[in-house]
């Protein structure tokens, strides 16, 4: 990986290489990877295995609006087992509670109103809007995995052999990103970059 970061840097020197992570991905060693590459990230932290962050979020009082649906509030945070904190985003959503007792057509249901919370770990230092819409947007790469799934087999293992099954991988990326790569250059470009950082297979590359 490190090497792959050094080669993108030489080619793109200019480019800001970003991350964003699930819960998953929540480590240490992680973590302080990317920051030492200057690699902006986003990573949810497993905010069930840190009973400090659930206790962040039970006793706050005072949240900030984001928008209409959002709220939050920042830390600077780690475990106890990591040598320095980072930015902690812990920002709360307002959903509508699922009714799931049996429904009487003639009468009026009302719709109760809840939260969701989550917690993300980053070291940009751009406004919490922009941050939790970046991070949201890792749904776009859901959408890059289902596109090599269908169109480029990547669900199927060919050989019983790792390093048959590396080749078929690295060719199929290969070509889904020359097919991406080609309607780019063809046509015209249609927007700038998002907050959300969807792909940008109908955008032409600029010089």
């Amino acid at each position: 990986m490190r090497d792959c970061i050094a080669s993108v840097r030489d080619r793109l020197p200019k480019v800001a290489l970003e991350s964003r992570n699930g819960a998953a991905f929540f480590s240490y060693e992680i973590v302080t990877f990317l920051d030492s590459q200057r690699v902006e990230f986003t990573i949810s932290a497993p905010v069930e295995r840190f009973p400090m962050l659930k206790t962040m979020i039970e006793v706050r009082r005072r949240w900030r609006r984001l928008d209409g649906e959002w709220d939050y509030f920042e830390t600077s945070w780690s475990p106890s087992c990591w040598k320095r904190r980072y930015r902690i985003l812990l920002p709360c959503h307002r959903v509508r509670a699922h009714h799931k007792e049996p429904v009487q057509l003639e009468l009026f249901v009302p719709h109760k109103d809840g939260y969701e919370f989550k917690a993300v770990v980053t070291n940009k230092v751009g406004s919490p809007k922009a941050i939790l819409l970046f991070h949201n947007g890792r749904g776009a790469q859901e959408n890059v995995f289902a596109e090599l799934k269908s169109q480029c087999q990547m669900d199927y293992v060919p050989t019983r052999r790792l390093s048959g099954n590396q080749m078929y991988f690295l060719s199929a990326v290969l070509a889904h990103n020359l097919y991406r790569e080609l309607q780019m250059e063809v046509r015209v470009a249609e927007r700038s970059t998002r907050g959300k950082r969807p792909r940008c297979g109908s955008s032409k590359r600029q010089p």
